[in-house]
C-alpha cells in the first residue's frame, strides 16, 4: 500500500464512526450493498484502510450468528481487469500466478476452509505490474458458514454445486481452479495453449469430483515443469 493509503483521510473528523467487532471504524465510503451483505471502506486508527464486509445474519443457519470480514485495502488490479485489458497471459507468467493461487488455496484448505467462489474478480494483485506482483485470493471463507442454497453461483462453480445433494466443497474448489486457469491462458476467448496446460485444465474440471487431482498433485503437474511445449487449439464451450 502506497503512502497515500497509509495516511488518514483529510476529512477524518467529518466521517461517520462505527464500532465493528471492537474496532473504531471511520467509514470513508459505502462500496456496495448486496442482498446479504454490505461492503464498506473504513479507516482504522494505527492500522490504515480496510474493506469491511458485514454479512447479514439472516443467511446463517443459526440466526444468532454474525460475521464481519476485515480485509486490507487493495488498491491495484484484479485478475479479471487484467485479462480484459491485456488479453490472455503467456503460459510462463500464468504458471507463476497460478502456482501462488494453488498454494493459497492449499493453505486455506489445510485450515478446513473451502473458498466456494474462486474467479478472476477474487484474485487481487499488489501492483499494476502483474508480472512483478503477488497474487492474493480474496473473498474466501464465507461458504463454510452460510446456508448451502445461498452459495455463490457462477460459471466457475463445479457442476455438483447446482445439484440438490451434499458435495465435497474442497473438490468443488479444484474444479473452479481449472476454469480459472482456462480463463488465464485464453483471456475469455478461443486460444492456442500447450497440450500440457490443456490436459491439466481437463483434469481439474473432470465432472467426477473423485477424479480431480489433489492440490499437491497440481503443484507437481507436468505443466509446471515441462519446457518443451506441444500446442493444441483450445476452444471455449460457450
Amino acid at each position: 500500500m502506497g503512502n497515500a493509503f497509509s495516511e488518514p483521510p483529510p476529512n477524518l473528523e467529518e466521517l461517520p464512526v462505527m464500532t465493528i467487532q471492537g474496532e473504531r471504524c471511520h467509514i470513508a465510503e459505502k462500496i456496495s450493498h448486496g442482498d446479504y451483505d454490505a461492503t464498506l471502506l473504513a479507516w482504522i486508527p494505527e492500522k490504515g484502510y480496510y474493506v469491511v464486509k458485514k454479512i447479514d445474519k439472516d443467511i446463517f443457519e443459526d440466526p444468532s450468528d454474525s460475521l464481519c470480514i476485515f480485509k486490507k485495502y487493495a488498491t491495484k488490479a484484479n485478475l479479471h481487469d487484467y485479462l480484459k485489458k491485456e488479453g490472455p497471459m503467456k503460459e510462463d507468467s500464468a504458471k507463476e500466478t497460478f502456482r501462488e493461487i494453488v498454494r493459497g488455496l492449499q493453505y486455506i484448505h489445510s485450515k478446513g476452509i473451502s473458498h466456494g467462489n474462486l474467479k478472476p474478480q477474487n484474485i487481487l494483485y499488489s501492483s499494476t505490474l502483474v508480472f512483478l506482483s503477488k497474487a492474493v485470493i480474496d473473498d474466501y471463507g464465507i461458504a463454510e458458514f452460510v446456508k448451502e442454497d445461498l452459495f455463490p453461483r457462477s460459471p466457475f462453480c463445479a457442476p455438483e454445486v447446482y445439484a440438490v445433494q451434499p458435495y465435497n466443497r474442497f473438490k468443488a474448489d479444484v474444479y473452479s481452479l481449472g476454469i480459472l486457469l482456462k480463463e488465464m491462458v485464453t483471456g475469455y476467448k478461443s486460444a492456442t495453449v500447450s497440450l500440457d496446460c490443456k490436459n491439466l485444465i481437463d483434469n481439474l474440471t473432470n465432472r467426477n469430483p473423485n477424479s480431480r487431482p489433489s492440490l499437491v498433485a497440481v503443484l507437481n503437474d507436468r505443466w509446471f515443469n515441462n519446457t518443451a511445449k506441444v500446442y493444441s487449439m483450445f476452444y471455449r464451450d460457450d
